[in-house]
This record gives structure tokens, C-alpha cells and sequence, in this order.
């Protein structure tokens, strides 16, 4: 056997071990992302589980809460401490929002999980408090998720 042969055939080994290689490395970052995902959607599933478990389990907070959900009370027409429970509890729940919205831009969570935890239609985003509230919490989230929210959630109102 030749030199010039045992070196095709090494460079063919080498060349078969670097596509094995990848191979691996592609299943490891595949399994990495699945285990990101999975651990991004219960970090979610479980802040809204905690953020609704803290209304129930809050008396004066359900009934403040059971107010703007069906009583259609008004930013305007709650007395001081109902305006800081609500103001707290969207606080939280924009803030868990946020997080979400974030790890959708970042490819973390896709945008079908996303809808899922948080769609539009959500019975607690179609609140006018939220409405009267979101001003007021606006300048503390950034530009892209302000737009992004005002567009999902409060769809006839302007951005500034």
C-alpha cells in the first residue's frame, strides 16, 4: 500500500469523525434548547399559578380584584389602597409578562407558549383598570415591550 492511500484514507477518517462530531454537538445543543424551553415554560406556568394563588388566598385582594373583573370599578373610582393592590398585583403580572416577552426575542420560548400562557383574550388583561393603569407603569418596561403590549392588549389606544 501506498503513502498517498493511507493518507486518503486517514483524511477520510478524519473527515467522518468531524461529521460525527457535529452530529453530536447538533443533538446536544437540540437537547440543551428543549431542557431551556421546558424550564421556561414552567418557570411561567408557575408565576401565574403563584400570582393567581395570591389573589385567592387574599380575601381583600379578591374582592379588589372581583371589583375590576366584574364590577367594572374604574382607576378613578377606587379608594387609595385598592388603587396600590391593583397597581401590585398588574405590577407582578406585567413584570412575569416581561420575562415572557424576553425569552420569546430571545428564541427561549416560542411564540405559540407565549400565546398560550398569556393570549390576548385573557379574561385579566381586558380590564379598562389596565387600561387607566398602563400609563403609569409604561415608562418602567422598554420601548419594544410597551409597543408590543399596547398593540396586543389595549389595541385602540396609542402608543404615546
Amino acid at each position: 500500500m501506498d503513502w498517498s492511500m493511507i493518507g486518503a484514507i486517514g483524511e477520510l477518517v478524519g473527515a467522518l469523525a468531524v461529521v460525527l462530531s457535529l452530529i453530536y454537538v447538533g443533538r446536544q445543543v437540540h437537547q440543551a434548547n428543549t431542557m431551556a424551553r421546558s424550564a421556561a415554560w414552567h418557570e411561567i406556568t408557575s408565576d401565574l399559578n403563584d400570582w393567581t394563588m395570591a389573589i385567592a388566598s387574599s380575601s381583600e385582594l379578591s374582592e379588589v380584584m372581583g371589583k375590576v373583573h366584574f364590577q367594572g370599578l374604574r382607576r378613578d373610582g377606587a379608594s387609595d389602597s385598592e388603587r396600590v393592590q391593583v397597581a401590585y398585583a398588574y405590577v407582578g403580572l406585567l413584570g412575569q409578562l416581561n420575562l415572557a416577552f424576553k425569552q420569546t426575542q430571545d428564541g427561549i420560548l416560542r411564540e405559540g407558549e407565549l400565546e398560550d400562557a398569556y393570549g390576548p383574550e385573557s379574561a385579566v388583561m381586558a380590564v379598562p383598570y389596565l387600561r387607566d393603569l398602563w400609563p403609569i407603569l409604561r415608562p418602567g418596561y422598554s420601548p419594544e415591550f410597551a409597543s408590543w403590549f399596547e398593540e396586543r392588549y389595549l389595541p385602540e389606544e396609542s402608543a404615546d
